[in-house]
């Protein structure tokens, strides 16, 4: 058993640490690198199928119309998993965790 001065008890530490960095990183990079790719490629997107979707019915199917709702459910996704990320670091902050479904 290690005490809490121990060199496993460190090395412990430290990869908690590590862990605890990493998962943060990987957080920040989804929750600012996805609107930036989606920011990026939103207006080629809409510059190329906003006409197909005045006209669906007189026009050949591109599948235009389709990247477009793509692309919006990619906004309405990254908000969602963004909204629940900080409710969930604010929750850990203080010690708890979120219950969606628990009204207070």
């Amino acid at each position: 058993m290690s005490t809490p001065h121990s060199p496993a008890a460190a090395g412990s530490t430290l990869a908690r640490i590590l862990k605890a960095a990493a998962s943060l990183l990987v957080l920040a990079g989804t929750v600012a690198g996805l609107p930036l790719l989606l920011a990026w490629v939103t207006p080629v997107i809409w510059a190329s199928s906003h006409d197909d979707l005045t006209h669906p019915l007189d026009r050949q199917d591109t599948g235009a119309a389709f990247l477009l709702m793509l692309v919006a459910l990619g906004w309405i996704g990254w908000a969602q998993f963004t909204f629940c990320a900080a409710r969930e670091l604010i929750a850990q902050g203080r010690g708890r965790t979120w219950r969606p479904g628990r009204v207070r």
